[in-house]
This record gives C-alpha cells, sequence and structure tokens, in this order.
C-alpha cells in the first residue's frame, strides 16, 4: 500500500474500534465513563510530559499525572 494511503488506513482502524468503545462507556454508566475519561486524560498528560522532556524542559510527571487523577475526580 502506498505511503499516501497507510497513515489513512490507521486513522479509520483506530476509529472502528474507538467509537464503539466511546459509545459503550457513554452508555453503561458513571463509573465506566469516568474509567475512560481517566485513562485517556492519563495518556495524554504522559505523552505531553514526554514531549516536554524531548524539548529540553523537565517535568515531574508523577506529580502530574497524580494530579491530573485529581482533577478527574473532583
Amino acid at each position: 500500500m502506498s505511503g499516501r494511503f497507510e497513515n489513512l488506513v490507521t486513522r479509520v482502524s483506530v476509529a472502528a474500534v474507538a467509537i464503539p468503545v466511546i459509545a459503550w462507556a457513554t452508555l453503561a454508566g458513571s463509573f465506566w465513563f469516568f474509567f475512560l475519561v481517566t485513562l485517556l486524560s492519563s495518556f495524554s498528560l504522559y505523552e505531553f510530559y514526554r514531549l516536554m522532556q524531548k524539548k529540553g524542559a523537565h517535568p515531574i510527571i508523577s506529580l502530574g499525572l497524580l494530579t491530573g487523577l485529581l482533577v478527574n475526580v473532583t
């Protein structure tokens, strides 16, 4: 497959899995929705801190993830 459509295949594959998972978590109730949002925000924060490290910053990742979790709880 050409490189031009390789990104499209990846995006469609992720969407095919993510959309049903998000819909299920939304319909399943508050605990599962909270779990999904917490999981996604933790992964996003971790990725953000890794990008900061590549740019030369020195974030305290564990404290940032804990703070992110506390924001989700409140």
